[in-house]
């Protein structure tokens, strides 16, 4: 009897088949999750976006205000597309420039959001003297965004929030 030590050209066909199918399987597998999750990541894109700029606005207009309560915390354009308010003596704004929302810290502007169809700011009044902003957000893609916010400082000093 003779010992056989290798394999045969017909076992090592069918083994280079079977490694392919396996690679091929696998990477087809693969590419359909990378679309999928793309395709997820790319619808959600715009919502993330929005949602943090709308947070961006919510966060500075509450710090904003001045301690003298017959002053009004925010001011708002007649298009109501831009919206000013004072925070530590700086006078900052948000307002749109073409698709873009900007944001002016006083010595810097920032866009912060992209393929805005349009932007309206209102307030709402609370009291005498104390306003609610009301901001609303619709985009291109379709996603629209809204909150309200009133200044703190309306009601806190300054030096306490800032």
């Amino acid at each position: 009897m003779k010992s056989k030590k290798g394999i045969t050209l017909v076992e090592l066909i069918v083994a280079v088949v079977l490694v392919a199918v396996l690679i091929f399987g696998v990477s087809v597998v693969e590419s359909s999750f990378y679309k999928m999750k793309t395709g997820t990541l790319d619808k959600q894109l715009p919502a993330i976006q929005g949602n943090l700029a709308l947070a961006t606005i919510f966060e500075r207009v509450l710090r904003s205000g001045s301690p003298n309560n017959t002053l009004p915390a925010f001011t708002i354009s007649a298009d109501s597309k831009t919206l000013e308010f004072k925070r530590g003596g700086v006078t900052e704004s948000f307002y749109l420039d073409g698709g873009d929302l900007k944001y002016n810290d006083g010595k810097t502007v920032k866009v912060i959001l992209r393929n805005v169809k349009s932007v309206q700011f209102s307030k709402d009044v609370i009291k005498a003297n104390t306003f609610r902003l009301i901001a609303e957000i619709d985009l291109a893609s379709g996603d629209n965004f809204r909150t309200s916010v009133m200044p703190r400082n309306q009601f806190t000093p300054g030096t306490v929030i800032n």
